[in-house]
This record gives structure tokens, sequence and C-alpha cells, in this order.
């Protein structure tokens, strides 16, 4: 029989990923809608990626025929949910013509690399004869070259394997068969399945890029009408061949069912610490999905925290502008943690000059690809250092973060003429170039000025021109970025553009270099509300946005809803909200963009900041969030 291999059936149209995600901060594993599990990151939330396809099949064989199919063909019905409030995402699966129903649960365990996949079989049908077959093709460490697979005989354990990875598959019971293949080509492989039984090699080794498949197979036996049979899959990673293969034994000593239960409680044990809005159900329902998706991109090594599980956008970076909204988010939503956590990884990734680079792999030792400095970056967690000490009242924490603080104000005083407030050109929020843009220079006033704030809590001395240098850069905002003729703020002066830009709104949220009803930020506000706003609802970034020929974010959408909440014209930030809620996948997930004229999700998907900014408005409404924002 042969298997495609290749990018599925749910690519949304200009490259979005569409799936659920499950993981413990460790492992991550990104399901879509049709089962195949795309994505597997280990031993870090985003990075390296392990996995190319994998999924299950079923072979029923009654006295009227058989039938065989994987459950990524077309032939099935699904549908996806979350249980509850957790991160066990369950998939059922419906085929009239073979007359099978299938309920797949699917986790990563709480506290170890590994991950469950159960499938619960219904016999829809006459009695039939059912087996089970699970395929995978590994990219180990993102590598074809190399990857091989060999059956461990003594445990029933397959192994995947490239260097120091390993990636064990076994069943709850000791599968029945199983193969190791090589593919044909870097597309294609094809796996040997006669009268629904598997035959092949137990060893197998990449030839060049062709890359290799390993398939098991599980007897579950007669079933009759309306019976049912299971199948779980253990899938584990570790460093060493052994260590894979005992978790698979660990896990088949505790059972399926343990397995699940310890997991789900202690999701439901996150979930009840959660500072939760008084809000319609739906509102809060997204709220509470958007707390547990923030904590699966929140690395348990390092610390650093991600933008989004996707490789189509690539978004698997800490970008410190998106990890401080998360970090900010979940410190609102009653999470402290995490956000610490991650602030103490901007002091282990802060060069000796005091800055940090655009992004970083979750490892803070190593930057990723970047093309630009961005003065903001390193400004924003300033200002994140004082929300959480805000919150927490943690003066330890400010200790713990003070030399970070000290270097990163001292380096901004560098790019500040502190007689005219001007900020040096950066990368901007957006990523557009080498620009002197209005976001920038709020969050560099911010950053000042919190700087300056926490040096008073823990009696450091520091230079007075901290506080002037703000103050420059604030008159700078007010009177350079101000303008009269088009009566707004503008985007950025060097090089020159009066465009409206949503990210204008910083200046009172979070930034507070004005209050909302300043008569200037009003009327920038009206302006976006009224010029930024799509056919379709929602807002976009900036006028003549060129990503994707420029949509609604969610971002925006929100920024807007928050200045709104702030100025007390709740029902319509209410109604910015609820947008939101309406364009979530039926999983929960916020994407980067809205597609202006489908509504579909359209690039990274599910974006943290677009999650983090979800919370900080619902509670910015129906929360404390206005005492701290």
């Amino acid at each position: 029989m042969e298997i495609e291999i290749g990018p599925g059936s749910h690519i949304l149209g200009r490259g979005t990923e569409v799936h659920g995600i499950v993981g413990n901060s460790v492992m991550t594993a990104a399901i879509k809608p049709d089962g195949n599990m795309h994505h597997l990151f280990w031993p870090s939330v985003g990075y390296p990626q392990h996995v190319k396809d994998s999924y299950a099949g079923v072979y029923c064989a009654r006295s009227s025929g058989a039938f065989f199919a994987w459950l990524v063909d077309n032939r099935w019905r699904r549908k996806q949910r979350y249980l509850g409030n957790t991160n066990i995402l369950e998939t059922r699966y419906s085929n009239e013509e073979a007359g099978i129903e299938i309920v797949e649960t699917t986790f990563v365990d709480y506290a170890v690399s590994l991950l469950v996949r159960s499938f619960r079989v219904r016999n829809m049908g006459e009695r039939c004869l059912l087996r089970f077959f699970y395929y995978q093709t590994p990219a180990i460490g993102e590598n074809l070259y190399g990857d091989a697979a060999i059956t461990d005989s003594s445990s029933g354990v397959v192994l995947q394997y490239y260097r120091s990875y390993y990636i064990g598959l076994g069943f709850e019971k000791p599968h029945d068969s199983c193969v190791c293949g090589i593919c044909e080509s870097e597309n294609r492989c094809s796996v040997p399945v006669s009268d629904g039984e598997i035959h092949g090699p137990k060893v197998a080794i990449s030839i060049g890029r062709r890359g290799i498949y390993t398939a098991l197979q599980l007897n579950l036996g007669e079933v009759d009408e309306r019976g049912e049979a299971t199948a779980t899959l253990f899938i584990s990673a570790s460093r060493s061949y052994y260590h894979s293969v005992s978790l698979i034994a660990w896990a088949r000593s505790l059972g399926y069912e343990q397995l699940l239960t310890r997991t789900r409680r202690y999701w439901e044990l996150y979930t009840e610490t959660t500072k939760r809005p008084s809000a319609d159900s739906h509102i809060k329902s997204l709220y509470n999905r958007s707390v547990l998706t923030l904590k699966l991109l929140c690395d348990r090594r390092y610390g650093g925290i991600i933008a989004a599980p996707t490789m189509d956008p690539d978004y698997r970076y800490v970008w410190v502008r998106d990890a401080t909204y998360i970090a900010a988010a979940l410190d609102i939503a009653g999470h402290h943690l995490e956000p610490e956590r991650f602030y103490l990884w901007c002091v282990r990734a802060q060069t000796p000059e005091g800055m940090l680079k655009q992004r970083y792999f979750p490892n803070p030792r190593y930057p990723g690809p970047y093309w630009s400095d961005q003065l903001d970056q390193l400004a924003i967690v300033v200002w994140g250092c004082k929300l959480h000490y805000d919150i927490t009242r943690d003066k330890g924490f400010l200790y713990r973060v003070w030399p970070m603080i000290d270097r990163a104000a001292d380096y901004l005083m560098h790019n500040v003429d502190v007689v005219s407030g001007q900020v040096a050109r950066s990368g901007d929020i957006w990523e557009e170039g080498n620009v002197r843009h209005i976001y920038t220079a709020a969050s560099v006033y911010a950053a000042l000025n919190n700087a300056h704030y926490i040096a008073e809590v823990l009696n450091k001395e520091v230079p007075a021109t901290w506080l002037e240098a703000a103050k420059a850069v604030r008159e700078d905002i007010l009177t350079e970025f101000w303008n009269e003729e088009k009566q707004r703020f503008i985007k950025r002066l060097e090089p020159y553009s009066d465009a409206l830009d949503v990210s204008a709104l910083a200046l009172t949220v979070p930034f507070k270099v004005v209050d909302a009803s300043d008569p200037r930020m009003v009327r920038t506000a009206e302006q976006i509300r009224r010029n930024l706003r799509f056919a379709r609802g929602g807002i976009g970034r900036f006028e003549g946005d060129p990503n994707y020929g420029g949509n609604p974010w969610p971002i925006a959408t929100l920024w807007l809803s928050l200045y709104l909440a702030k100025l007390g014209r709740l029902e319509e930030a209410e109604s910015l909200v609820e947008w939101t809620a309406q364009h979530a996948t039926e999983l929960g997930m916020l994407p980067e963009q809205v597609d202006k004229e489908t509504g579909e999700p359209l690039s990274a998907l599910p974006l943290g900041w677009s999650h983090a900014m979800y919370i900080l408005a619902t509670s910015m409404l129906y929360g404390d969030a206005s005492e701290y924002l």
C-alpha cells in the first residue's frame, strides 16, 4: 500500500497551518484536524522538530468484505475538541462505509517526555476482525539524512533515531508486527500491507534524503456489532536508547487510564489557579483556552517563551516583545512562575553591552537568525519587570533582575539624545526596517521611567539623566510625532511616514505617555477605529500594510479594545473582543491575522501574542487589569 507524504489537506491558503497543540513545556506536538501529528518538538517547546507525518490506520474484515484506511484519508468525517479546561485533545472519526467510529485522546504526560495517543474503536456494523496500524515518518533533529530505525525485540518498542535523539514508539500491549522501511523518495513511501498484515524489515537506515518510516500493527481481535476495542500508543523522546525504551515500559506499567487521570488533574489544577474575568461563558472559555495555550509556549528547561509552535511561518523563536506581552498576560491571569522564569531568561540572554537580540532559540545562549536590533524589545522587558512587581510585590524578584535592568537603561541612554529626546533609529515593532518609530520611542520612555522607579524601590543610586531623558523623549513624541494637519500621531519620522499605525495606541496602553482622554490620543484612536477597520470587521496594523495584502489582526483589534476600555467606551471595546472570539478556530486558537475576504485564520496559528492581547483586553473589561495597564 502506497502512502503519500506531503503537507496534508489542512493547510489553508497562503501557508496557514491549522492544528491543535498538546505538550508539557518540554515536549510539544501539533495535531492536524485529520489526526496527522506533523510536528513533534523536543526537548524545547519549539526546537528541534522530529516528525514529518505520524498517524493511524484501521483494518476491518467482515463476512461481506474487508476495509482498510488511514485516518488521514478523506473518507473519514472528523471533529476535534479539547477536554474541558485541559490540554488534552480529542479527535472523533466516523466512516459510514466501513461502519467504524473512533475516539482518539491525545496528550503529553505533564511530567515526562511521553506522548499518549489512545484510539477507542467502535464497530457499528456486523462482527468484524479489527487490526490497528500506526505509521510515522521521522525527520529527527529536523534532518532527513542519516535517520535510522530499529526494533527492540525484547521490549516491543521501535526506535527512530539520529545522533543523540531517540524517538520510541510502542503500543500499550506489544505490537503483533512491525516494519522499518526506506522511502522511495523524499515525498513518497510504500508500506507493505497484504490482507491486513504488514511484513518487512525490522531495521532501516535513510539513503540520502529519501527518509525512513516505521509502521506498527496491533491485532484487536474479533469485535461484535456495537462492540469496542482500544489501541493506545506511547511515543517517548530521550537522549538515550535505553531511556526512551524505559519511558514506554514505565507508561505500560501505569497504564493509559492512570496517565490520563494524572495529566487531566494537572491541567485542571492549573486552570483552578487562574484569575478568571466575570464575563459571558464563551468569552471566558476563550480566555481559559488562551491561558492554557500560552502555558504550552513557555519552555520549562530554559524559561523562554516562543511566539508560536509553527514552521510555516517559522515562529518557533523567542521574540522578546511577543514573550513580554505573553508574560504580562499570564501575570494578569494569576500565573507568576512563567513570567518570572522568562525575565530571568532575559538576564541570561542579555549581551554584555546590555542589548537583547531580535529573536532567540529557547536556549538564551543562541540567538536565532536576525536582521536588526530593536530597541523596543529591550525596553519592553523593563516595563514587564515592573508590571510583574506591581502585581506580585516580590522585591526579591527585582533584586534578581536588577543587573539586567541597569544594563538595559544604560544601553537605552546611549541611544537617546538627552537634549532633543530623539531615540536612535532601530528595527521597529513590525520589523519593517531601521526607523524612528513612534512605538519604539514610547517604549523607551516607559523603560527609563520604570527603571528609575525600580531603582528607588531597591535603594539603588542611578543617574538623574534617566528621568531627564524620559521627559525629553516624551516631549519629542508629543511635538515631533504629532501631525497638526492630520490631527493624529504618525507612524515614524525617519524615513518619514504620516500613516496611521495602531501601535500609536501604546502611548496610552501600555506605556502611559499620555492619558486615554488626551484630545490628541482620542483623535488618533478615532481615525484608527474608522480608517483601519475592514468590511468584515477587525482592525489592521497600519495604512498600506503589505503583509498578505493587509488584513485584520487580532493584536490590532484588541489593542483598540484596550484603549477604548481605558477611555470608558465599554460597549465598543466589548464588540472588538467579541469579534476576536468569533474568529478563533473551533479549538479556540487565535491566529496572527484573519483573511479579510474569507474570515479564515491566516499566518501563524496559534499566535501567543494574539492570545496574550485577548487575555489583557478581556481582563481590562471584566477583571482588574485596569489597575496595572
